[in-house]
């Protein structure tokens, strides 16, 4: 297999199976792949191929430069990255201008936060773009110790979704000043979302792109029915894992697989409850298939944060209708399992349709 790669990792979880055994190997060439590492997570892409092995390179490294500049615009700070290496219209910019007035931003920032502030209003602030300040008294990217609840109260009045106004047309964004914007539940998605953009771009009718725990699938996939994805929701419960077959949508999934929260020498499920201040605990793990994985990652994130009964009513005001699976329950024992529209979902089921996937497994 052709591989352009930047970095050995792996990840846990989703995986698309790629059926490299569906056909023999004489009908077709290995499909080009590449592995690197952007936004904390592992970067995974699969194309069908394009005809020579230089525009299928080109390709793919065009997508992972994009996904290179979705992760650059949307970082807090430099990190380990050289001083001044951050763009500067993007989030670490427009928190240093908190308070000032409109600042300009890249436009796809611009659209990405006004995407995520859609369900900041939509969940009633239980999760949104203004979260940076509870992200980082809970330890979200550093490790820190126990907030005192004070702390935790004022970060949460912090994060209202109305202390950011997003200007697409203008390409500007306005932030209070004590408010840090913040796209994680979000950022990911987009970034696949933006490299499949690309490759569309430079001819790719069929392939996938998978950021951490949020894949996106493009075209009929190697047979003509879809990518199979895993979704294994919890390690050591195998029967829980099942083949969803992806065609142009998403699956994304919000659980300690997508990272976590370390504060008080405790490890956290990743995800605050911008409304108490507090790390949401209601769920094991939410599985959410849609169109765009920058919807498939904010759903998650936002469900996973919601009582169940809560997440499902609000459902019912989104279209096209998403698919959901939640798993609830402690993480010792079997989750209980509530589903919306996943039983629709086409599935691969073993001796069905495809051979064993190669990997995925």
């Amino acid at each position: 297999m052709t591989r352009l790669r930047t970095r050995t990792a792996r990840t846990l979880g989703l995986w698309i199976a790629a059926i490299l055994s569906a056909l023999p190997t004489a009908a077709a060439p290995p499909r080009p792949t590449l592995d690197a590492r952007a936004l904390d997570a592992t970067v995974l892409l699969e194309i069908e191929p394009l005809g020579s092995a230089a525009r299928s390179r080109d390709a793919l490294a065009a997508a992972l430069q994009e996904i290179n500049e979705i992760d650059a615009l949307t970082r807090l700070d430099e990190g380990d990255l050289p001083l001044g290496t951050l763009p500067d219209d993007g989030l670490a910019a427009l928190n240093r201008a908190a308070g000032r007035g409109p600042s300009p931003i890249d436009p796809r920032l611009a659209e990405l936060l006004e995407r995520a502030l859609h369900y900041c209003r939509w969940s009633q602030r239980a999760h949104g773009p203004v979260g940076g300040r509870l992200y980082g008294l809970w330890g979200l990217r550093r490790e820190t110790g126990s907030p005192p609840l004070h702390e935790a109260d004022a970060a949460a009045d912090s994060a209202g979704c109305d202390r950011l106004r997003v200007d697409r047309t203008a390409a500007t964004a306005t932030l209070d000043k004590g408010s840090v914007a913040d796209a994680w539940g979000f950022a990911r998605g987009y970034a696949v979302d933006r490299a499949i953009t690309v490759l569309r771009e430079h001819g790719v009718v069929s392939g996938w792109v998978q950021i951490g725990q949020v894949t996106r699938a493009l075209g009929p996939g190697p047979v003509g029915a879809g990518w199979p994805m895993l979704a294994n929701p919890k390690p050591g419960h195998e029967q829980l894992a099942e083949r969803v077959l992806l065609q142009d949508r998403a699956i994304a999934m919000a659980s300690l697989q997508a990272g976590s929260l370390r504060a008080g020498g405790e490890e956290l499920p990743p995800y605050v409850d911008q409304r108490s201040g507090r790390p949401a605990r209601q769920a094991l793990a939410v599985l959410v298939v849609t169109e765009l994985a920058v919807d498939a990652e904010a759903l998650a994130g936002t469900l996973f944060v919601l009582p169940s009964r809560e997440g499902e009513y609000r459902l019912g005001s989104l279209r096209p209708d998403p698919a959901v699976k939640w798993m609830l329950g402690a993480e010792s024992s079997a989750p209980l399992v509530t589903e919306h529209g996943w039983a629709a979902l086409p599935k691969w089921v073993q001796g069905e349709r495809f051979p064993a996937p190669a990997y995925g497994r």
